[in-house]
């Protein structure tokens, strides 16, 4: 990793939300093995970001492809 996105691990480090999660997005007990109630919890908290990420992109304006999630993980990744 670089030292940018080892930067976002450490401050997300700090905050302490969880024990066993990076971003604290799921309960620490939550039980990884529930297929159905993991695609529903990741739905739900994918929506906002793909909400965030479409206004970012119209407010950017110019963009040659639209800024979703997978193009963000790919940006992520080359940061």
């Amino acid at each position: 990793m670089n030292d940018a996105a080892v930067k976002i691990l450490e401050q997300w480090k700090m905050k302490k939300r969880s024990n066993r999660f990076v971003f604290a997005l799921l309960p620490d007990d939550f039980n990884l093995a529930d297929e159905e109630e993991l695609k529903r919890m990741r739905i739900n908290k994918n929506t906002p970001i793909k909400v965030s990420l479409k206004a970012l992109g119209h407010k950017i304006g110019d963009l040659s492809f639209n800024l979703t999630m997978h193009v963000a993980r790919h940006l992520s990744s080359i940061l």
